[in-house]
């Protein structure tokens, strides 16, 4: 799980970016994109770590 984390950065900031792009198109005032690229990234990254912390324990239960 150590290198993980790095991984889960880079997925998060695919999803901020994801963000930023479609603000722009939309034409949406820049502090709003701000708060949607944040909830994104930390929508992503969360997701990841539930992900991981749950496969983590299907293992210990399955020992």
């Amino acid at each position: 799980m150590k290198g993980a984390h790095a991984k889960w950065l880079q997925y998060a900031g695919i999803g901020a970016g994801i963000s930023l792009a479609g603000g722009l198109i939309l034409d949406i005032p820049l502090a709003q994109i701000a708060v949607t690229m944040a909830l994104t990234a930390g929508l992503v990254f969360s997701g990841f770590a539930m992900q991981s912390v749950g496969r983590q324990r299907e293992k210990a239960i399955r020992q």
